[in-house]
């Protein structure tokens, strides 16, 4: 393909660390088992940020379901991925901030 863009709908901006962002998304992924009992459009976003060494910290909602279990639950989903691994060594930054969008799973 031409230039190989594409979204990378992490909203991890510029990290270019795709087997971390992946590693991220499977954690995420397997701690957040909402599949029912809620609107199929609904969704919440969660900020939080991981430290050189993979702990997580500042855990927030960033925009709300306006369904406080919903947003919980996503909230939790996080917190059970917490440690993650450390961030990749050749990463300059001290932390990395991440915004994650939570739905409905089909």
């Amino acid at each position: 393909g031409e230039g190989g863009g594409g979204s990378g709908g992490s909203g991890t901006g510029n990290f270019p660390y795709t087997w971390y962002v992946h590693t991220v998304r499977k954690k995420l992924d397997a701690n957040w088992n909402v599949t029912s009992g809620f609107n199929a459009r609904i969704f919440t976003q969660v900020a939080f940020t991981i430290q050189r060494d993979g702990s997580l910290k500042d855990i927030e909602v960033e925009q709300t379901s306006n369904n406080e279990i919903f947003d919980k639950a996503a909230l939790r989903a996080v917190e059970y991925c917490n440690p993650l691994p450390p961030l990749p060594g050749d990463f300059q930054e001290s932390n990395l901030r991440v915004h994650v969008r939570f739905t409905v799973k089909k």
